[in-house]
């Protein structure tokens, strides 16, 4: 069986035959003739393909896709035909369609970029500032195709005061893209009722991401106050338990009786 290196050696030698009959075929002027190859491929399955010739800008003849003959486009293309219907033509058509289009398009595909469209990720975050400013950011990543749309809206009206700024869309080390707009608003601001909208092909429609609320204060000194008297507290339960335990050894200690030699022991010395 002829390898594909081979095939696309053959199949370029029957491009430069089946250009110099064409040659042949034009009778004065410089023109350029025109050869357009298309393949459709499922994984290693071939599904469809197409060739077909022009003629100074002009479609020539194709080969239909279903029947396998070719279909003139052109009158003055019957004679072309004639050579593209010839046993070799035919033998390296077939060669075309079974080798060179399958390993061509394979080989172009792995080292491609291609890659598989991916709706992006959206992260929406709020920070409040002591002056009474807050900043909104949104951050969309990990999309492709790299076309996408963000902006900021206001409750039903959409109406937004404030500065805007963008990142711009760059892209991921994963050849996929990113984009972060944030938005500042004025002190007087709640901040409510604010969103990111996202729109991407890979969106049936624009997603509508809110931005969180303010998050709840707690004040300080209570709390801290509070810790405070609890260890106090600890502190001195504490003292006053050492004091008590060093008390009740104290008053153990002067109420033990002195302990009287046995007589038996008196009775011996008494006899030495």
């Amino acid at each position: 069986m002829m390898n594909w290196r081979r095939g696309r050696g053959s199949f370029s030698s029957w491009l430069l035959v089946v250009v110099l009959l064409a040659l042949r075929e034009i009778q004065t002027g410089n023109h350029t003739l025109q050869i357009h190859f298309d393949c459709e491929l499922d994984g290693n399955i071939q599904l469809s393909s197409l060739i077909k010739y022009g003629l100074d800008g002009e479609d020539l003849i194709q080969i239909d896709k279903l029947e396998g003959h070719w279909v003139v486009l052109n009158p003055s293309a019957h004679s072309f035909k004639l050579i593209l219907e010839n046993a070799f033509s035919t033998e390296m058509r077939k060669l075309y369609n079974q080798k060179y289009c399958v390993g061509a398009m394979q080989k172009i595909l792995q080292n491609s970029s291609m890659k598989e469209n991916l709706p992006p990720e959206v992260y929406v975050s709020r920070r409040d500032f002591p002056n009474g400013t807050i900043s909104f950011s949104c951050t969309a990543t990990g999309f492709y195709p790299r076309s996408i749309l963000l902006h900021w809206k206001k409750g039903i009206e959409g109406a937004i005061w404030g500065k805007e700024s963008s990142s711009g869309t760059l892209p991921n080390s994963d050849d996929t893209f990113y984009l972060r707009i944030s938005l500042e608003i004025p002190p007087g601001d709640t901040g409510t009722g604010y969103a990111c909208v996202v729109d991407h092909s890979q969106l049936e429609t624009p997603a509508v991401y809110p931005v969180p609320e303010k998050p709840p204060q707690w004040n300080f000194w209570p709390v801290a106050l509070s810790i405070l008297l609890a260890a106090i507290l600890t502190i001195s339960c504490f003292v006053v338990f050492t004091k008590w335990m060093k008390r009740k050894s104290g008053r153990t200690s002067q109420a033990q009786p002195e302990v009287p030699f046995p007589s038996s022991v008196t009775s011996v010395t008494h006899l030495q």
